[in-house]
Formats: structure tokens, C-alpha cells, sequence
């Protein structure tokens, strides 16, 4: 039987590069605004406007060696649309581009839409268009398959 120690077992292991140290940092939080210039005290509120001034520092000189660091707050963030990152967003091996939590927070992005004031079908012509099985319920689909829940919820 082989028997190896951690130590060795960890040697073998492919290494990755250290990352070096960022020569800009970003600050997002959820009450910051994107007119704000990206700092500790006066962050931006979305990671577009983020991406945006890394853009803008790619287009007037390159990234700085060290690269960029995002450090995206804890909160509740509303996303009105996909956060996309396009082959213009690369970066390279000594200048990365790293988006992150800051230590010890957690950002929730949150995309949905609330809707309210649904009730139960009343319309006799629209409930013959029903399943019977869905008659007088709230329902949801899932799968193609019907979840219901009782109409008090």
C-alpha cells in the first residue's frame, strides 16, 4: 500500500498563479450611486456602473499593472436587467479583473417582480376553459405539472 503524506500530496497539486495585489479598487454598495466615484465612501450602486469606469480605464492607457479589484457590499440589490460581461471585460494575467463580496458581507441580486392582486376566476366562461382540477384553487405550474395550493394563501 502507498501511503503519501499531505505534504506531498499538496506538492503535486497544480499551483495557481498568486494573484497580484489590485492597483485600483472599486467599492459597490445597494445605497450607493453611480454618480459617486467608486470609493469606500462614496460607492456606486450597480456593478454596470463598475464595469463601466474599468472600461473607461482600459480605453485611456490600459489597466494598471495589479489590475482592478470590485468589491461589491452586502444588501439587497434590484437588477432591472443581466449583468453581461462581453470579450471587451478581459483582462490579462498580471492586470486581472476581479469582482468580490466584500469580506464577511453577502450581496443578493434580486430580478424579479413582485405581483399582486391576484384572486380566484369568477367568470363562469372562463372557468369551463380551466382543467376542473384547477377550478377554485390558486394555482402554479411546475414542470407542466400542477402544484396547487388551498385559496386562502
Amino acid at each position: 500500500m502507498l501511503q503519501t503524506t499531505v505534504a506531498e500530496e499538496a506538492a503535486s497539486r497544480t499551483q495557481l498563479p498568486k494573484r497580484p495585489t489590485p492597483a485600483v479598487t472599486l467599492f459597490v454598495a445597494a445605497d450607493g450611486k453611480d454618480a459617486d466615484p467608486g470609493t469606500r465612501q462614496q460607492p456606486f450602486g450597480t456593478l454596470q456602473r463598475a464595469r463601466e469606469e474599468i472600461r473607461k480605464l482600459k480605453q485611456h492607457g490600459g489597466l494598471p499593472e495589479g489590475g482592478v479589484a470590485v468589491q461589491v457590499g452586502g444588501g439587497q440589490y434590484k437588477v432591472a436587467e443581466t449583468f453581461t460581461l462581453d470579450p471587451e471585460d478581459s483582462a490579462a494575467e498580471t492586470a486581472p479583473i476581479v469582482y468580490r463580496a466584500c469580506k464577511g458581507e453577502t450581496p443578493t441580486f434580486t430580478g424579479g417582480v413582485r405581483l399582486a392582486g391576484f384572486r380566484p376566476v369568477q367568470d363562469a366562461n372562463v372557468l369551463k376553459r380551466l382543467p376542473e382540477a384547477a377550478r377554485g384553487r390558486w394555482c402554479r405550474w411546475i414542470s407542466g405539472h400542477m402544484a396547487s395550493r388551498t385559496p386562502d394563501r
